[in-house]
């Protein structure tokens, strides 16, 4: 085979990579604007990628549903991590971890409403969700071991289970998104919950 033709098949990779990129990004924008099942047309039109050209690239559209929140799963990778060390008190450890979980929750709702409904259908999505729950209750138990290492084992595992289905995706989305709640009265209610959960220290 000659270079030209190498560059020319080279080319032909590069250009389909390219619009199969344009494709995921711009579902991705449709479900930013909460577009949760857009149709073929909504994504040729704002992807400028023919309806055929999209099914050369996925194999139906639950494949790309698949692919667009997999990409958007690993954009959000540093935000899914928490390693900073724990405040001082314990007022201020409960602020410092809900601060986190509700700028993730306000980073990922859009696309996280979709990918709860594609993960039914889908193993790979299921298991990334798994995977992530896990991850934030491991989170955590690392956060508030102070308060948890001196509790019998079993309460401190209710505990953390407790802590971690307060701050659950579904659990804020239930304040901010379907009971309209604001962003402070939202916060106050997380931090509310927690303080509750660990009760206030004692003098």
């Amino acid at each position: 085979m000659s270079s030209g033709e190498l560059a020319s098949i080279d080319g032909r990779r590069a250009r389909r990579d390219r619009n199969r990129e344009t494709v995921v990004d711009a579902i991705l924008s449709l479900y930013q604007e909460g577009n949760v099942s857009p149709s073929l047309d909504e994504i040729a039109d704002r992807s400028g990628v023919s309806h055929r050209s999209v099914f050369r690239y996925f194999q139906d559209l639950e494949e790309l549903y698949r692919v667009a929140i997999e990409r958007h799963h690993a954009m959000l990778e540093p935000f899914l991590q928490f390693d900073a060390e724990p405040a001082g008190d314990r007022a201020g450890r409960i602020e410092q971890f809900v601060d986190h979980r509700f700028d993730l929750y306000e980073r990922v709702a859009p696309v996280a409403r979709v990918g709860r409904m594609h993960a039914l259908r889908s193993d790979v999505l299921m298991d990334n969700l798994t995977r992530n729950r896990s991850r934030l209750r491991r989170q955590a138990w690392a956060h508030f071991r102070s308060d948890l290492d001196a509790l019998p084992t079993e309460e401190a595992d209710a505990l953390t289970n407790a802590m971690t289905m307060v701050l659950t995706f579904e659990a804020i989305e239930t304040l901010r998104f379907h009971q309209r709640l604001s962003k402070s009265a939202t916060r106050a209610a997380l931090v509310a919950a927690l303080s509750r959960l660990l009760a206030p220290e004692t003098s």
